[in-house]
């Protein structure tokens, strides 16, 4: 029962200081829609994650509506100022949520459009193969495969309990890539020589793993060379 909010005055620089556990915001008490949209965006690229809570599911699909309208424009922006800036490479992540939605035109546009940016900047399309069922990694490959990326990625290593790339996922994608220029990039997890070797034999083209140094130790080991 609070009956009057009170505003207080947007502090200097807040969007290159740290928030704390909780931040609320309430833009459209005094902001217009554009006003609103830039708010909201700059606070999701600074806290990475959050939660919208929303009276109804209107109000819930007016912010997915919004999202899938300003966060491909927001990776085009990233890919071209990494393309500027020097980069060899682009990772991107796929827009997993639109796969579950099987809403795979918005798919295919969201990495069209960031290799559109890359120009002649290699693009990998990460997939999450631990957020997809099987069937789901089939389609984000054809999609790929369709928008004519470079690569496709199996982890960022960042999932939850995620176990990253496996052989049986990395052999479905080189099935569904057989035939295209579309290389395999299996990264995530890969902890020994043996592990590297059996994705590398199930079709992927490189290995992406913070335990270089081990596996070439126990390569060197095995095989008296590097």
């Amino acid at each position: 029962g609070i009956e009057k909010i009170c505003r207080l005055p947007i502090v200097n620089d807040w969007d290159k200081k740290g928030l704390g556990r909780k931040f609320f915001t309430f833009p459209d008490l005094s902001l217009g829609e554009e006003e609103q949209g830039n708010v909201v965006m700059a606070l999701q690229n600074l806290c990475k994650k959050s939660v919208f809570l929303v009276p109804d599911s209107q109000s819930a699909e007016a912010i997915r509506q919004f999202y899938a309208e300003h966060i491909g424009s927001t990776k085009v922006f990233e890919a071209k100022d990494a393309v500027e800036k020097g980069a060899d490479e682009v990772d991107m992540v796929i827009s997993v949520q639109s796969i579950k939605d099987k809403d795979f035109d918005y798919t295919k546009k969201d990495i069209e459009t960031v290799k559109a940016a890359c120009k002649n900047t290699p693009l990998k399309v990460i997939i999450e193969t631990d957020l997809l069922t099987k069937d789901e990694i089939k389609k984000a490959c054809e999609i790929i495969k369709e928008a004519k990326a470079d690569f496709a990625k199996t982890s960022t290593g960042f999932v939850k309990n995620g176990v990253g790339a496996q052989v049986e996922d990395v052999k479905l994608m080189s099935e569904v890539l057989k035939g295209s220029n579309v290389k395999i990039k299996a990264s995530g997890g890969i902890k020994d020589k043996e592990k590297a070797i059996a994705l590398i034999e199930a079709g992927a083209s490189r290995i992406g793993t913070s335990s270089s140094f081990k596996i070439l130790e126990e390569y060197e080991k095995e095989n008296n060379k590097l």
